[in-house]
């Protein structure tokens, strides 16, 4: 059950890893200045710049009671259960909106 949750935790954390990378390779290949940059890097839409950064988000929130339990703070894992439940779960949620969003984005553009 352990290696599962390793498996998933890791995919949500590449998943992110390749979106954020995508984004910045973007950004840096865009000849305009400033926030217009990011436009481009999301092909001129809000709602996907938006998505994008849901999906980073979930990537790291599917880690956080990895990281507590690499901090070795107990109480930090416990705070986590407490307000956030299964944090895979919530990352999973969010990486599925954030799908759903870009895909709706790109059949009406």
């Amino acid at each position: 059950m352990q290696t599962i949750r390793l498996m998933i935790g890791l995919g949500f954390l590449t998943f992110a890893a390749y979106i954020a990378y995508y984004m910045v390779e973007q950004y840096r290949q865009s000849s305009a200045t400033g926030l217009a940059r990011l436009w481009d890097a999301a092909h001129g839409s809000a709602t996907k710049l938006w998505a994008k950064f849901v999906i980073i988000v979930a990537g790291i929130t599917a880690n956080l009671d990895g990281l507590a339990d690499l901090l070795g703070a107990p109480e930090l894992k416990t705070a986590i259960d407490a307000y956030v439940g299964n944090p895979k779960v919530v990352a999973g949620v969010m990486l599925v909106v954030s799908l759903v969003s870009i895909k709706a984005r790109n059949r009406t553009a």
